[in-house]
């Protein structure tokens, strides 16, 4: 049987992605409006970004909104594929936003620095700091209540996002305070130095998230630990059953969804009341350990 997201977690995605395009939205407009004011990379990268995050988010909303429905004519396995194809978007942003940061730090490079309105660019990256951050900790919350790949995500984009903003933040504090200083012919550097380094940090975290969603859409075993949780659980309801031989165990997952298939051979006389019992313990127990499992039963042999 095949759960569907519940109302409640669906509901509290939903406002989460609703708030999320919100602030992406503005803070595209005012950190863009910034750049050009401040004539800063970092500052621009981070408007770029949201606005990236703002498309993305679009998608991820309507991901939800299909999420909430088990199946249709046309998708008769449910829409759970669509969690880590959402979750490959989101790791494209940030990869597509370190590659454009490091392109445009040579290139200011090669130009001799970037001379930057510091004061404008560290009011807008202290406030955009606070934010990223706050939203950063808002869908870790929701994530840990929901099981979304698609919200622990968007944690990491918001999350990237929040490191940018406060890279600047503490680059051009510093180069402002070397305003009086001999050090201050060197502050042209500090932001494409900023924006370089930050783009090399962020990269990390979106590559693993991409192999790990194109493992589960090609249908490939689950992480080690998750699959011996399921075995482990499985084999413990399945002892009592002692007419019935445990076969074989496949599992797959799809974002936040575990498809679990459990093959058995059976004796040559058994009564469907017991078989159908073997099913209803086993498939409880997994419905109570996880938040959404589908199981399947069939004879191996």
């Amino acid at each position: 049987m095949q759960q569907q997201l519940t109302k409640k977690n669906a509901h509290l995605e939903i406002n989460i992605f609703r708030l999320s395009l919100t602030i992406g939205l503005l803070s595209g407009v005012v950190g863009g409006y910034i750049a050009l004011r401040g004539q800063s990379i970092t500052i621009f990268i981070d408007s770029a970004y949201s606005f990236f995050s703002v498309l993305v988010d679009a998608i991820a909303l309507a991901v939800v909104h299909k999420l909430c429905k088990v199946h249709d004519r046309d998708f008769n396995y449910g829409y759970y594929k669509l969690e880590p194809i959402v979750v490959n978007l989101e790791s494209l942003l940030i990869i597509s936003i370190a590659v454009i940061a490091i392109t445009l730090s040579v290139i200011a490079f090669m130009r001799g620095g970037e001379h930057t309105h510091y004061e404008l660019a560290i009011v807008y990256a202290g406030i955009a700091a606070v934010v990223c951050f706050g939203m950063t900790r808002l869908c870790n919350n929701a994530q840990k209540k929901t099981g979304s790949k698609i919200l622990f995500a968007d944690a990491k984009v918001w999350h990237a996002d929040g490191l940018v903003s406060a890279a600047a933040f503490i680059g051009f504090s510093l180069a402002l305070l070397a305003k009086d200083t001999p050090y201050f012919a060197y502050a042209r550097f500090a932001d494409p130095i900023l924006a370089c380094g930050i783009a090399i940090f962020i990269v990390r975290e979106p590559i693993k998230m991409i192999r790990e969603s194109f493992m589960e859409l090609l249908d490939t075993t689950p992480n080690t630990e998750l699959e011996q949780r399921i075995d482990a659980l499985i084999r413990e309801t399945f002892i009592s059953q002692q007419n019935i031989q445990l076969s074989k165990i496949r599992t797959n997952t799809a974002g936040r969804h575990i498809n679990i298939h459990i093959g058995y051979e059976l004796p040559d006389m058994i009564a469907r009341k017991d078989l159908d019992a073997c099913n209803a313990n086993i498939r409880r127990a997994l419905e109570k350990q996880f938040r959404s499992v589908s199981v399947n039963f069939y004879v191996h042999g």
